[in-house]
């Protein structure tokens, strides 16, 4: 119960600092981009929720500034960043989506 609350904490503080930073529209649902990615059958090399959040937000500022999902996505990973681009476009920072 402790670590669940410690991690919405978390998560809650990243989407507002990330808010903040980018002055992007106020939609940072933590909770659909975890579902999003557990639907989509999203690979993510995380030990926690509050991590995947951050792979998450991240993306969210590498699109801020002028990359584009296939830029973020060329980069060698474990994890299925293209997945975790798209995720966090639909729900962290659709503001992105062209």
């Amino acid at each position: 119960m402790k670590a669940k609350l410690v991690t919405r904490a978390a998560t809650a503080f990243a989407c507002t600092v990330t808010l903040v930073a980018t002055a992007s529209p106020a939609h940072c649902d933590a909770n659909s981009y975890l579902a999003y990615l557990n639907s989509h059958g999203t690979r993510v090399m995380a030990f926690d929720d509050a991590t995947k959040v951050s792979y998450g937000l991240h993306a969210c500022e590498m699109l801020h500034a002028g990359m584009t999902p296939d830029q973020i996505a060329a980069g060698l990973s474990p994890s299925d960043v293209r997945g975790i681009v798209d995720a966090a476009q639909h729900e962290l920072c659709p503001d992105t989506l062209h």
